[in-house]
């Protein structure tokens, strides 16, 4: 058996449109390489720029998230009144007479002050804050000044 005949009857057709297509497909990926390997030589030729953009992005995330995780200044203890009063008397000139306690714990949190939920606690507890009723407190003066 000759001719076509003989390429019908063993998958002839089959096979030369595969071989066809890899040959195709091989010739498109090369292309395909050739024309972005400027993109991956400009790459290598800057890569000492690159790496320091990646370090310095690393570096400002970094201290973006550090900042982010405020430390508290200082362990909050009953004990510690003389420190806690010291840390908040800023916060005493900014709210004015009287304020609402969550002004106070929001301002707290924004200076970055430790624990605040606990050391307002405390200051509750020594009297140092007063309350007024419906949530209004004021600084005992008095107590601030004698601590001090």
């Amino acid at each position: 058996m000759y001719g076509l005949g003989a390429i019908t009857a063993n998958n002839g057709w089959v096979m030369s449109v595969t071989g066809a297509l890899i040959v195709f497909s091989g010739l498109a990926v090369l292309s395909f390489v050739i024309s972005q390997l400027h993109k991956v030589l400009n790459l290598w030729e800057n890569r000492v720029y690159y790496y320091q953009k990646l370090n310095n992005n690393k570096r400002q995330t970094d201290k973006a998230e550090s900042t982010q995780e405020k430390t508290p200044s200082q362990p909050v203890s009953p004990q510690d009144m003389d420190d806690n009063i010291v840390n908040y008397m800023p916060l005493l000139e900014e709210l004015g007479e009287s304020f609402q306690l969550s002004e106070l714990y929001v301002l707290s949190q924004k200076k970055g002050l430790g624990h605040p939920h606990l050391s307002i606690t405390y200051l509750r507890q020594a009297n140092i804050l007063i309350s007024q009723g419906d949530g209004v407190f004021t600084w005992n003066q008095q107590k601030v000044i004698n601590n001090l």
